[in-house]
Order: C-alpha cells, then structure tokens, then sequence
C-alpha cells in the first residue's frame, strides 16, 4: 500500500462582473401610514374593529365555563 503526499488544492474561482442598476424611488413610508390610518379611522373600520373585540371578549368569556 503506497503512501502518497496528497495535498488539497483549492479550486479555481471565477469572478464574473455583475450589473448593478440603480433605482429611484421615494421614501414616503411615513406617508403612506398616515394616509392608511386616516382611511381606517375615516371609514369607520376601527369602531368595527374596537367592537367586534370586545363584544368577542365578552362572548368568549360568556361560554368558556
């Protein structure tokens, strides 16, 4: 059985050129929170929401004996 030095040798790599593009864009999050919650407020969405939680705590604790 021959004994025999091996080294490991580390692959070549290869570096290919990527194409980065930039874009433009807005950072208007904040906005478009705010405009979202308006809407929320306005529509009257949160009343519904603020009532159907409580009247779902209140039937929850109703028939969970």
């Amino acid at each position: 059985m021959p004994t025999e030095n091996t080294t490991l040798m580390p692959a070549t790599v290869t570096v290919e050129p990527q194409i980065l593009v930039a874009q433009k864009f807005k950072d208007t999050l904040g906005d478009d929170f705010a405009k979202a919650w308006n809407n929320f407020v306005d529509s009257g969405q949160l009343w519904a929401l603020i009532i159907g939680l409580a009247l779902g705590w209140i039937f929850g604790k109703l028939l969970n004996f």
